[in-house]
């Protein structure tokens, strides 16, 4: 009985948006859209570095397609997922999730902006359905998450840096295997240590450009 009372209250999450701008910094305007449901409110900022999304995002809720839509999807320590236009006046037992508005929006995937709790994010396919990771055009969710200490965020950060570390050096050094190999079998310890140190430091070059991943809690 109490899955099926979560159940129902999540499917009767309706919501109506409208959209405002707020001006904190001198010359940046900030967009802000209010989602009113019958569990309470929310207010989304949409960011200026993925213009294409934010426009998006602004057109349907100005057009009214979000509102008296459903959150038809939710995940325990995840997301909550919305805007599929099939949920309006979907009954209880309506499998949702498929809706569409008929197109898909480019990737703007901006590094700093991560999963943390109270993001919001365009939904999409997975990679190997999706592999240009191009947004839906309409549906999105915004992240609940876990808790996590400030130890397992440094972990988590650390983590992915290292990662990234790893697959720039692999994407480099991949053209120049065979020359590293002969390097390796003439036994020339000094030309093959050269080698990996020019691949180090164009890495290091081209890493030095990005923000690197930090999950510290603001």
């Amino acid at each position: 009985m109490k899955n099926l009372f979560l159940f129902t209250m999540v499917c009767c999450l309706l919501c109506a948006c409208n959209s405002q701008s707020k001006r904190n910094i001198p010359g940046l305007v900030e967009t802000r859209v209010l989602i009113e449901t019958n569990m309470g409110n929310i207010t989304v900022k949409l960011y200026n570095e993925t213009p294409k999304h934010r426009a998006n995002f602004l057109k349907l809720v100005k057009s009214g397609v979000y509102n008296g839509i459903l959150f038809h999807r939710v995940i325990s320590d995840f997301m909550i997922q919305a805007g599929d236009p099939d949920s309006k006046h979907a009954s209880d037992t309506t499998l949702l999730g498929n809706g569409s508005v008929g197109y898909r929006i480019s990737a703007e995937i901006v590094s700093k902006y991560y999963h943390k709790r109270g993001a919001l994010a365009a939904a999409r396919e997975s990679d190997e359905e999706n592999p240009k990771k191009e947004s839906d055009g309409s549906q999105f969710y915004i992240v609940t998450g876990k808790i996590f200490t400030p130890e397992k965020l440094y972990e988590l950060a650390k983590e992915k840096n290292e990662n990234r570390y790893q697959a720039v050096y692999d994407s480099l050094k991949k053209p120049l295997l065979k020359e590293m190999n002969k390097f390796r079998t003439s036994k020339n310890k000094v030309a093959l240590l050269e080698l990996q140190d020019k691949i180090e430091n164009e890495r290091d070059q081209i890493l030095c450009k990005e923000v690197p991943f930090d999950f510290t809690p603001e």
